[in-house]
């Protein structure tokens, strides 16, 4: 979620790609999956690749949808599927690996888990 007033740059890797990413803004991001524009990722490799998506100001990236994910930290990462993430901003750099990176997100709500840039 880039809360920021200027483009960020977000490459994470995944292994698979079961998620197809998809941009909303920042106001919809509680909204219905619906309000989501999934991005064209036909050249990625399906069982795994590297993405960098420009990310625009008060816009919000999806990364993953896991239906079970309940904020377990025993959540098994071969399912979460992203290996790695680094998100660059004009003021610097924030990189995540491993099991970092989904302890990055934090619940927003029951549905929804979030990384917000600011």
């Amino acid at each position: 979620m880039n809360s920021n007033g200027v483009p960020i740059r977000v490459t994470y890797a995944v292994q698979p790609l079961r998620t197809r990413p998809a941009i909303t803004s920042n106001a919809n991001v509680d909204k219905d999956l619906r309000a989501w524009r999934e991005l064209d990722v036909s050249g990625a490799r399906p069982d795994s690749d590297v993405l960098t998506i420009a990310l625009g100001p008060d816009s919000s990236l999806l990364v993953a949808g896991l239906g079970t994910y309940t904020g377990s930290s025993t959540y098994p990462l071969s399912l979460f599927g992203v290996t790695s993430l680094r998100i660059i901003t004009a003021d610097g750099e924030r990189s995540y690996s491993g099991g970092e990176v989904i302890k990055a997100f934090v619940e927003r709500s029951r549905r929804l888990y979030v990384l917000e840039e600011r």
